[in-house]
C-alpha cells in the first residue's frame, strides 16, 4: 500500500490562514455619536491628520478596545504619511485590543496587498471570512470579494460563486471592482518567481474556506 506524503508548505500555510488568536465581540458604539470620535475621519482625510491623530490618542485612553480608532490612525499612517510599518503595527495591536477584529484583518491584508505580498493578504482576507463564518457576524464584503476575484482568477469557478454569493447577502449591491487585473497579475507573477507551491497553497486555503461556508 502506497505511503501518502503530506506537502509541508502547503499544510502549514493553510493552518495559518485558519488560525485565530482572538476572537470577534460585537461593537455596540458609534462612532457618529460619541463626541471624542466624530470628528476623526474627516479630519484624517483633510487637511489636518495630524490633528486627527491627537484625538485618537485622546479617545484611545476612554476606548482602547474600539476599533474604529485603530483603523483610523492606521489609515493616516498609511494614506497620509506613507508608513506602512507603523500602520501595520497599529492594525495588529488593534486585533488584540479591539472588541471587533474583522474590519482590522481586512486592512491588514489590503497593506500587505498593496506592498506586494498577496501570500499575505490572502492569509488576512481568509482569517476575516473564517471569522466572519465562526462568529455569524458578517459585516465585511470587501474579504469576500477579493477571495472570490482571486478564485476566479485562479479558475476556481465554483468557489468564486460561493465567495461573490456571500458577499452579495452582506453588501446587497454586487461590489465592481476595476483593480481585479493587478490582482491576477500577482498571482500570476508567483508562478513566474517560482513560487508555484505558494499558489497551490492560496488555493487550498480558499477551497478550505468554501467548504467551510458550505
Amino acid at each position: 500500500m502506497p505511503t501518502l506524503t503530506r506537502n509541508p508548505m502547503i499544510d502549514e500555510y493553510v493552518a495559518e490562514c485558519f488560525a485565530l488568536e482572538y476572537e470577534e465581540q460585537p461593537e455596540p458604539r458609534d462612532w457618529h455619536k460619541l463626541p471624542e470620535t466624530a470628528a476623526i475621519p474627516k479630519l484624517a482625510v483633510g487637511p489636518l491628520p495630524k490633528q486627527a491623530m491627537q484625538q485618537i490618542e485622546a479617545a484611545l485612553k476612554k476606548y482602547p478596545d474600539f476599533d474604529f480608532l485603530y483603523l483610523w490612525q492606521g489609515y493616516i499612517y498609511h494614506r497620509r504619511w506613507a508608513d506602512c510599518e507603523n500602520a501595520a503595527r497599529v492594525y495588529q495591536r488593534g486585533l488584540f485590543l479591539s472588541r471587533s477584529k474583522l474590519a482590522l484583518l481586512d486592512a491588514l491584508g489590503t497593506l500587505a496587498y498593496e506592498q506586494g505580498n498577496l501570500g499575505a493578504a490572502v492569509q488576512w482576507w481568509v482569517r476575516a471570512c473564517h471569522l466572519q463564518v465562526v462568529s455569524g457576524e458578517f459585516s465585511q464584503p470587501h474579504t469576500f470579494m477579493m477571495l472570490a476575484y482571486l478564485a476566479r482568477d485562479a479558475g476556481l469557478q465554483a468557489e468564486a460563486r460561493t465567495l461573490f454569493q456571500k458577499m452579495d447577502r452582506i453588501e446587497h449591491e454586487r461590489l465592481d471592482w476595476e483593480g481585479h487585473a493587478r490582482l491576477l497579475a500577482q498571482y500570476r507573477r508567483l508562478g513566474s518567481q517560482g513560487q508555484k507551491s505558494l499558489q497551490k497553497s492560496i488555493k487550498a486555503a480558499i477551497q478550505r474556506l468554501c467548504r467551510e461556508i458550505c
